[in-house]
């Protein structure tokens, strides 16, 4: 186990009296995250957890892992990459504009899929 004290967490607080504000950060939670040094905003709507972060998500995972034993539920895990075609046969494919596609060398289809665990 690793000592929260050694974790890296830079502490990014910005005085509410100043002038440069994150016009970006809509909510209290986010601002928070920032500033305790759990996330770092990358780019507009995209974060990088930091150790805190990656700390506090595993934390997360296991008590979910824990429930899920309880009750004898099982996990799956799913691949990144979905054929195209599975997504033309539920209608989705054409009703979702923001959907990262690959072409493999055989000229296959593939969507990104938008959930990752």
């Amino acid at each position: 186990m690793n000592r929260v004290s050694k974790l890296f967490q830079p502490i990014n607080k910005i005085p509410k009296s100043a002038t440069i504000k994150h016009k970006e950060i809509t909510s209290k939670s986010q601002r928070l995250m920032l500033d305790l040094g759990i996330i770092k905003l990358a780019s507009p709507g995209t974060f990088h957890l930091l150790p805190l972060g990656v700390r506090a998500l595993e934390k997360l995972k296991s008590f979910i892992d824990k429930e899920m034993h309880k009750i004898n539920a099982q996990k799956l895990a799913l691949p990144a990459l979905t054929q195209a075609e599975l997504w033309e046969k539920s209608g989705r494919l054409n009703n979702s504009a923001e959907l990262f596609t690959v072409t493999d060398r055989h000229k296959n289809l593939y969507i990104l899929s938008p959930v990752d665990t």
